[in-house]
């Protein structure tokens, strides 16, 4: 487990980027799928993994899980600051870097999430093993003195929800960010990253989605890695997902 985020073993696209840059630059420079230095407001650069394959390109993923080998969880306020993970594989950007992407002062960006397989089994889950859930929504991040305030819009585009909005961003939109250190959530006495091995996310009332829980549970519960899935009548079941991938770039590419 890495409690940093550390340089990829994949040899860098680009290793000098002009100010003000992000992932979709690349997508006119012919710039493919890797880890990049981009430097979105002209101050250090840092290192951040480009999709230019999904929905057009452009995306600089914010959040990778594919398999239990990191640890999300029970990672501290510090850690969700600064990032951490393997940029080839399950890693969380950092909130101060995702901020310096997408400021909620700044122009809307727009945040996709894809999940892909599903762990649950049984009455409450939706029972898809290889199913494939994703979900477009606007997307702005507040600044660190606001607790990263999570800014979102009502859902675009996508099959993460079977009701026209989202728990997501009914349940999400508007908080601040939570860690098992720091309690900025919407319960009094109680820490939602703590509660339920939830982990660090936009916290609420503890429930709904927490896709930075921890990893691989089968039961039909609402605990741990999870979203939560609305259909058309309103019925809530869980989706334990297998792989999870966030990811934003600049509204204008929309």
């Amino acid at each position: 487990m890495t409690s940093t985020a550390v340089p990829s073993s994949t040899p860098l696209l680009e290793t000098e980027l002009p100010s003000h840059e992000d992932c979709s630059v690349h997508i006119e420079s012919g710039g493919g799928s890797g880890v990049y230095l981009i430097s979105p407001d002209g101050a250090d650069a840092f290192q951040a993994y480009c999709d230019q394959e999904k929905a057009g390109g452009g995306w600089t993923v914010i959040q990778r899980r594919i398999d239990p080998s990191v640890y999300f969880y029970n990672r501290t306020w510090q850690e969700y600051e600064d990032g951490f993970g393997d940029f080839d594989g399950s890693h969380w950007l950092g909130l101060q870097n995702i901020y310096r992407l997408a400021p909620r002062q700044g122009d809307s960006w727009i945040l996709r999430i894809e999940l892909r397989g599903d762990h649950c089994r049984g009455n409450g889950c939706l029972n898809k093993n290889d199913g494939y859930w994703w979900g477009e929504w606007p997307f702005k991040l507040g600044e660190p003195s606001s607790g990263y305030v999570l800014d979102l819009g009502p859902m675009k585009a996508g099959n993460l929800t079977g009701s026209g909005s989202s728990l997501l961003e009914k349940f999400n939109g508007g908080r601040p960010f939570t860690a098992i250190d720091r309690d900025n959530d919407a319960v009094n006495g109680l820490n939602c990253a703590q509660f339920r091995n939830y982990g660090g996310w936009w916290h609420g009332d503890c429930g709904y989605v927490a896709l930075n829980g921890l990893y691989g549970d089968k039961v039909p519960s609402l605990r741990y890695m999870v979203y939560t899935y609305n259909d058309a009548r309103h019925r809530k079941f869980y989706i334990h997902p297998k792989k999870s991938l966030m990811m934003i770039r600049p509204g204008s590419l929309h």
